[in-house]
Parts: C-alpha cells; structure tokens; sequence
C-alpha cells in the first residue's frame, strides 16, 4: 500500500493544512509486535481496520486527491501580470518519475510543476501549492 500513498512527511503536511481526513489508508503511530517492547511505530493500515486510539492521519492515494484538485486555474502571466493563463491539470509519466502541474492551454508550457518518483507525493505537493497560494480555500 506504501507505493500508492502518499509518505508520511507529505501527508502530516496535507493534514497541517486542511486535506480531508477521511481517506481509505491512514498513517497511524501504532506498537507492533516485531518491534522492542514500548516503541511505536508509523505503518499503513486500510482505515476500517485501524483502531480509533492511535495516532492517525490521513494517507491519501492519487485518486484521492485528484478529487479535490481543480481541473482548471487562472494564473498570472509571468511578463504582463494584468493577465492571466488558463491552465489544465496535466500529468507526465517521465523515466524516473511523475510531474504534474498545470499547463497553458495555449502553448500546452507547464507554469507550475512538482516532480517525485509517486505520483500521490506529486499531486499532494500541488495540491499543497494550490492551498498555500489560496486557489484552495
């Protein structure tokens, strides 16, 4: 389940600012049984087995958070900031790894973009983006 969420750091990130917190796998800081007496640890559970009394958060999948990515942005033209870009959602699968931002739909140029070898972290660092630049309330 590992590949298909996002790690830890991004998700405590998409928690600390706003990502909803119900998603189908969560993070939790849970004792196991592999591990010294007393010490805890983070995995991944489905969140229908996890129990309530642990640490969780939310470690959504890219499905997840193209749900609540917006389709399309507005964004300011990098030499005239009276105008603004329409930009598509875009997705690239490169030789090593994932970049997603979004594109002019003119000259199809990438005006913002963020690589990772998953594609959860990618769309999670937009998604981070996004909200930070307040194009997510």
């Amino acid at each position: 389940m590992k590949k298909y969420c996002v790690d830890l750091e991004i998700a405590k990130e998409l928690k600390e600012n706003g990502f909803p917190q119900s998603t189908e796998i969560v993070w939790c800081y849970y004792y196991d049984s592999n591990v010294r007496s007393g010490e805890r640890i983070w995995g991944i559970m489905k969140y229908d087995k996890f129990d309530k009394i642990n640490t969780q958060i939310s470690a959504p999948i890219s499905d997840e958070i193209l749900k609540e990515l917006p389709h399309q942005i507005k964004i300011p033209c990098k030499y005239d900031p009276s105008l603004d870009y329409l930009c598509d959602l875009t997705i690239y699968k490169n030789a090593n790894d994932f970049e997603v931002g979004y594109s002019n739909v003119y000259s199809l140029a990438l005006e913002l973009s963020f690589k990772n070898y998953k594609l959860s972290n990618a769309l999670a660092r937009v998604w981070l983006y996004l909200k930070k630049e307040g194009y997510i309330k």
